[in-house]
């Protein structure tokens, strides 16, 4: 899958107070910093990080196919897919 976006992997770090809100690619590089409370900030940090494989593990299942094919969870995937491209 041809991708835009910096590839993974990327892995949470603590920002300068300690807290786990950063995110940052392999090599060291911030993707984001995440504010907002610390349960919320890991959370959302947490997420953000899984990003890249989340969406290379949901290519992987729409090329694999499916026998519902035009289902709502199909098509939804494929618009969650186009939004993490920047298509949509």
């Amino acid at each position: 899958m041809e991708t835009k976006w910096t590839p993974g992997p990327w892995r949470i770090v603590p920002d300068e107070e300690g807290d786990p809100a950063r995110c940052v690619t392999s090599r060291g590089f911030d993707i984001a910093t995440v504010w907002g409370g610390y349960l919320a900030a890991d959370a959302d940090v947490s997420l953000i990080s899984a990003a890249p494989d989340l969406a290379m593990a949901l290519a992987a299942l729409l090329d694999a196919g499916d026998s519902r094919k035009g289902s709502r969870e199909e098509r939804d995937a494929i618009a969650a897919l186009a939004k993490a491209r920047g298509d949509a």
